[in-house]
């Protein structure tokens, strides 16, 4: 009958002795284990803090620890790119950080402090180029990008169009930007379009996920998707305004080439002038929770607050 207890539980149990340990002395153990957690967790951040440990030891890397200053002056740039050339994800702390090219990373994690404290300023002027260019299960969140107020973005009516002063490029370096990607808590304002995606099926983007943003100050569209055999993708508490900016837009929310399986929750698209709303086409098997349109005003008689197009759900 003892086949299954070790010779000294056998023992125990013959002396008739408890062969698990009381109340008291349970107590005893849990407490000299919390305090030996507590102690190492305590020297953890201390060494760390005191640069004993790097950052790179937890799985990301700090872009102060590149020279990057955030001062609102500085040029960033070459700080942004060793730390991409890590393949860590990347902590952006608090402050506004000038870069002077594109920056494009894949399969890891950028995130900052919040839209209120961490802020990335392109001063770029090339055109074709946006702030950022994103590949592959990466994951933006917890930021403010947008160019700097003399990088001059066109509206629509004068020349600006699409691809062009993009805030984020969703590619496929090396990957499509699918399968649990997602940009998130994101603010992108002063550009021509805030989120694109181009017509190309090697661009297609699915099961990603695009949640509290606010695109703001945007001359072309707000979203601009464009790639065919997109899927599974979730659109959800998206704000989109141009506001205050002179001339108008082109659309505000747009899914164009293929995409099914989508699902789209509060949508908002407010104070604009524009020549369509939100256009779905292509659309199929979509799913719409709300979307929200106040002070739009559109300036074609042939416009609609909402374009479906070859699309159903």
């Amino acid at each position: 009958m003892f086949g299954y207890f070790s010779k000294e539980t056998v023992k125990i149990i013959s002396s008739g002795r408890n062969p698990y340990p009381s109340a008291k002395e349970q107590r005893k153990i849990f407490g000299r284990s919390r305090n030996f957690f507590i102690k190492n967790l305590s020297l953890f951040i201390f060494l760390l803090l005191n640069g004993v440990i790097s950052a790179h030891a937890v799985g990301y890397v700090n872009v102060i620890d590149f020279g990057a200053t955030g001062n609102d002056t500085s040029d960033d740039t070459q700080a942004f790119e060793q730390a991409i050339l890590t393949g860590k994800s990347i902590y952006i702390p608090t402050g506004t950080y000038h870069i002077s090219r594109q920056l494009q990373f894949h399969n890891r994690n950028i995130f900052g402090d919040g839209i209120h404290h961490s802020k990335i300023v392109s001063t770029n002027q090339n055109k074709s180029d946006a702030i950022l260019a994103v590949g592959g299960n990466s994951v933006i969140s917890n930021l403010r990008i947008g160019f700097h107020e003399n990088v001059e973005i066109l509206s629509a009516t004068i020349g600006e169009y699409v691809g062009i002063k993009l805030g984020i490029y969703v590619n496929n370096f090396p990957q499509p930007f699918a399968r649990g990607a997602a940009i998130r808590n994101i603010k992108v304002e002063h550009v021509g379009t805030g989120i694109y995606n181009e017509n190309s099926a090697e661009l297609s983007t699915f099961s990603a996920t695009f949640d509290t943003l606010e695109i703001t100050g945007f001359r072309f569209r707000g979203i601009d998707f464009r790639s065919p055999v997109r899927t599974g993708n979730l659109y959800q508490n998206i704000y989109l305004s141009n506001a205050g900016m002179p001339g108008t837009c082109d659309t505000l929310f747009a899914l164009d080439g293929e995409e099914s399986e989508t699902v789209i929750n509060q949508l908002n698209l407010e104070s604009a002038r524009c020549q369509a709303g939100a256009l779905l086409r292509g659309v199929r098997a979509f799913s719409i929770g709300s979307i929200h349109i106040e002070d739009v005003t559109l300036v074609s008689n042939y416009a609609k607050y909402l374009n479906i197009d070859r699309s159903q759900g």
